[in-house]
């Protein structure tokens, strides 16, 4: 899945920061989020839920 981010984190002004790829399993209750800025650079990569992997941050 493929999410818009707008807004530079303390207000939401409507313009596009960048985008989110969520990379879900199916099995296991968590997420691979990929932050990337908007020329698709990736700015950050962590998990969420029960999903870990090895050298990412997991929230």
């Amino acid at each position: 899945m493929l999410w818009p981010v707008l807004g530079n984190g303390d207000a939401d002004d409507g313009q596009l920061r960048g985008m989110e790829a969520w990379v879900i399993y199916t099995g296991i209750a968590g997420a691979l989020i990929i932050d990337m800025r908007r020329d698709c650079g990736v700015r950050q990569v962590y998990t969420r839920g029960e999903l870990r992997l090895p050298g990412l941050k997991a929230f």
